[in-house]
């Protein structure tokens, strides 16, 4: 049973059999050990978000399951004198994207158009890209929202999906043999 709260995010529990002292600590035999308290956060909507069908390709139903990497890649059109509101917008949404099953994300700027952001997530399989849509929660969609506010123009950021090539990283392409030149074959 929970016995008392340090600071507000910690908790002791006492194994079972064990009695709480007034004071909160555990008398008896035994161990009791300080773990998280359970989060509960309010005002957060973890109800799936709408699908991102926009974002998917239209040819998706040719692309297998265990066919990856997969990189996506979203580019932004965003007003210089708003990088550093959008770096901290897009920090949320990496920090997402990596909850979610990407096992690198990041965005870079294109050094020769400074107003072109790419935000970049890679993931094992398109199977697990799938996935990331099906995770993704309302709440996210607001924090995916912030960062969509500061692109400019109509159409919406564009979106692309790569596999590695050949399609499926788990199949081993055998490379030809090295020729060095002067050597004896």
């Amino acid at each position: 049973s929970m016995v008392s709260s340090f600071s507000g995010s910690w908790s002791l529990h006492c194994s079972a059999g064990l009695k709480s002292s007034p004071s909160g600590w555990c008398m008896g035999k035994g161990r009791a050990k300080a773990r998280p308290a359970s989060i509960q956060p309010e005002g957060l909507d973890f109800s799936p978000a709408e699908q991102w069908s926009d974002q998917l390709p239209e040819n998706e139903d040719t692309i297998d399951p265990d066919d990856g990497p997969v990189v996506v890649m979203i580019d932004y059109d965003v007003a210089p004198a708003n990088h550093a509101a959008f770096r901290l917008a897009a920090q949320h949404l990496t920090r997402l994207r990596l909850r979610d099953g990407a096992l690198r994300a990041g965005v870079f700027t294109d050094v020769s158009q400074p107003a072109r952001i790419t935000e970049f997530f890679y993931v094992a399989t398109w199977a697990e890209h799938e996935r990331q849509h099906r995770r993704f929660t309302r709440d996210d969609q607001q924090v995916e929202a912030e960062v969509r506010r500061f692109h400019q123009g109509e159409a919406p950021p564009r979106v692309t999906h790569f596999l590695s090539f050949p399609r499926t990283a788990n199949v081993e392409v055998a490379a030809p043999p090295l020729q060095v030149a002067g050597s004896a074959q």
